[in-house]
């Protein structure tokens, strides 16, 4: 899977860990091939194409499931 994909369309994908949450951003930063801070650092400055505007809004995501699995965040 790559960011090239239709984002909306993937119901394969569930998020059961912490581990499953890591891997997927992991998968997310080499689709991009960008570190972390480099991709945080573009977004802030508008400086991501579609595709990748779609895959930070993923991450976004992901930061706060990781932060739910790690006790730092609830939902109510």
């Amino acid at each position: 899977m790559d960011i090239y994909g239709d984002r909306l369309n993937i119901p394969e994908l569930t998020f059961n860990s912490l581990e499953d949450v890591l891997k997927r951003k992991e998968e997310i930063l080499r689709e991009v091939r960008m570190t972390r801070e480099e991709f945080d650092w573009r977004a802030d400055n508008y400086q991501l194409g579609p595709k990748e505007s779609d895959a930070y809004f993923e991450m976004i995501g992901l930061d706060r499931f990781e932060e739910y699995y790690r006790g730092e965040r609830t939902f109510e």
